[in-house]
């Protein structure tokens, strides 16, 4: 057995020990409040939340996801309360569709314009009714009708940031595409950036405005950015090694540690588990959870460049059959539809990922040098970051094929400094507890309110 086994093993003995005691411990005692954690998106979008309500019901707290209705399985497979909100977005598009569009130049007008402003009103009812009796609401960045729910019923609010790019920096400015990369210009040129770019969103907000007005709320006078900001308490569910706080940054954020989603129960697949115990640590290829759905040639030109450098190989391929290349499947390589990342990415020698906050925030726990190649959304930046840490490097997708792979591999193979690098700063995210520090800023806003 693997040494990992045995950990995890152990782990689980400790797990449900602490899980009787604590329901021995709560009997008879009264449930603590209700909260209400209101997010929307891929898996990367609830797992972070995911997480922090089950440490809340721990603590003895009664908490809801409100989410669309795709997400209920994975919420209620871990014994949470689901409440659904719309919009289920994949009721109206298919999922290449909704992530092909949102990974565009645009793909941001089209999520607010066409996806989620939408339904804005039916956002409301349906979390105003689920908000009828919550002691707190903690939502999402993209989360429109928290902010209008939290004001018009008077419910304490805490928002949330996932990644660095949210807080549109002036001074750590986010990257967006390579087209949009001003990291060496004037503080004053990206600040009169930001203003653009909060103006032509602005120019989109007429549903917010027309909903807030009907609801008696005052004007939005930045509905995409400040406004999503509650006054009293933002938390930054990520690690400060990855972004330290800005001169800008609203006074109210208060990072608290990448919010990892670690399921106990959580295990490989048996064939990975035999393919891992077979020979030497592979690289991993995975586009997480939305990318996966337009990863095209990702997987063939990947696999191609293992060969071509003598490697084992991983490829996290999704449920698409198209995306596994199946004459290119050995004893070396292996393709398998899912496995948790934080089982897998500590026994790879590298990985090769689209850029999600999540998954980058896996990879950064592991400890492993990282390619990352992104699609779109907050990947840019997050890949920009990675870099500037010394434990990355970036291919962009237009030049994803099998020769570029590989020289950008054998870069990153042979650079034993960003080895010893990323394993130092695995080493200090694992210090930190993002999911408990988080419970702790909830518990510390409720006891003022």
């Amino acid at each position: 057995m693997m040494v990992w086994e045995l950990k995890n093993s152990f782990a689980k003995i400790i797990f449900n020990l602490n899980r009787t005691l604590t329901l021995v411990m709560a009997q008879g005692k009264p449930m603590k409040s209700k909260i209400v954690i209101n997010t929307i998106g891929s898996l990367g979008d609830l797992y972070p939340y995911l997480a922090i309500a089950i440490e809340l019901k721990q603590r003895g707290y009664h908490p809801v996801l409100a989410a669309s209705e795709s997400l209920r399985e994975f919420i209620e497979s871990e014994n949470i309360k689901f409440e659904p909100v719309r919009p289920n977005p994949e009721k109206y598009f298919s999922r290449t569709e909704l992530v092909e569009r949102t990974f565009r130049p645009d793909g941001i007008i089209f999520l607010f314009s066409e996806v989620l402003l939408p339904y804005l009103k039916d956002s409301y009812d349906d979390l105003e009714e689920i908000c009828q009796d919550a002691r707190l609401l903690i939502s999402h960045p993209i989360a429109f009708a928290a902010p209008f729910v939290a004001q018009k019923k008077q419910i304490p609010w805490i928002s949330t940031v996932l990644a660095p790019s949210s807080f549109f920096s002036a001074d750590d400015l986010p990257i967006f595409n390579p087209i949009l990369n001003f990291q060496g210009f004037p503080l004053w040129f990206k600040r009169l950036f930001i203003q653009f770019a909060k103006f032509s969103l602005y120019l989109t907000s007429h549903p917010i405005q027309k909903l807030r007005k009907e609801l008696g709320l005052p004007p939005a006078k930045d509905p995409f950015f400040d406004d999503q900001y509650s006054p009293d308490l933002i938390l930054g569910l990520f690690s400060s090694l990855l972004a330290p706080p800005q001169p800008d940054w609203p006074a109210q954020a208060r990072l608290t540690g990448f919010s990892y989603f670690e399921p106990i129960d959580s295990k490989l697949p048996d064939e990975l588990r035999d393919f891992l115990n077979s020979g030497t640590a592979p690289l991993i290829f995975t586009l997480g959870s939305s990318a996966v759905e337009v990863g095209k040639t990702f997987y063939t030109e990947s696999a191609m460049a293992a060969k071509k450098l003598g490697e084992r190989a991983v490829l996290l391929t999704g449920r698409n059959l198209g995306n596994k290349p199946s004459d290119l499947l050995d004893d070396t390589i292996i393709a398998v539809d899912y496995a948790p990342h934080f089982l897998l990415f500590p026994l790879g020698k590298a990985i090769v990922h689209q850029g999600g906050i999540g998954t980058t925030a896996q990879a950064l726990k592991a400890g492993k040098p990282m390619i990352i190649v992104p699609f779109g959304a907050d990947q840019f930046d997050n890949a920009a970051r990675v870099e500037r840490l010394g434990v990355g490097k970036t291919l962009f997708l237009r030049n994803y094929q099998t020769q570029e792979i590989v020289l950008t591999l054998t870069e990153i193979l042979n650079n034993h400094q960003l080895f010893r690098q990323a394993s130092t700063l695995g080493e200090q995210i694992q210090q930190e507890n993002g999911v408990a520090q988080s419970c702790v800023e909830i518990e510390k806003f409720l006891s003022g309110h």
